[in-house]
């Protein structure tokens, strides 16, 4: 969840050295103030997070695109929520045996909603776009540390084919060399 909270939500490396509890971390990062001059300021991800997914428990007013005071007005709880039933569950990464390749997974869920076919690509199931359970068996029965070098790369060879990769390939690149894979 760090990987995440410092990815989607723009948690500084000394906000994740400061909380080492996940909802202190996630109140610090939503009481830091957007930067004026930022694009879309330092919370546009969670933004993106807000209008992708219904916060649970939450009226939106019949709004088609929640706005990004909705983030500000989550609780840890919701937000991890969305986390959890949106992408973590989605990628059925309980089943998955080795942490570093669910949380590669999940991550890259995050990004694209290609995802799920480029990872049953990557391990030879058929790209239908659902994480199931033959992808799941197919993806425990691979040495994991080759099989996360080979979802990395994947997953970078589909961004670069990304509309647009010429003003977030550099981010993309990083936030997939930060997952570092561990047995």
């Amino acid at each position: 969840m760090r990987h995440i909270l410092k990815w989607e939500c723009g948690a500084t490396a000394s906000q994740i050295c400061q909380f080492p509890e996940l909802v202190d971390l996630f109140d610090a990062v939503k009481t830091t103030k957007c930067c004026s001059r930022d694009s879309g300021g330092r919370h546009a991800d969670i933004g993106r997070m807000a209008v992708n997914w219904k916060i649970p428990g939450q009226d939106d007013g019949g709004r088609r695109n929640p706005e990004l005071a909705d983030f500000f007005s989550m609780t840890y709880g919701q937000w991890y929520g969305i986390i959890k039933h949106g992408y973590w569950d989605r990628a059925q990464a309980d089943g998955i045996n080795n942490q570093s390749v669910a949380n590669m997974i999940v991550d890259f869920m995050i990004t694209s909603s290609g995802a799920p076919y480029v990872v049953q690509r990557t391990v030879g199931t058929r790209a239908d776009g659902i994480i199931g359970p033959r992808t799941v068996s197919a993806i425990n029965a691979q040495p994991s540390d080759a099989l996360f070098s080979r979802l990395a790369s994947a997953r970078l060879r589909y961004y670069r084919h990304q509309p647009l990769w010429g003003c977030c390939g550099k981010e993309w690149m990083l936030r997939v060399r930060d997952i570092r894979f561990v047995r």
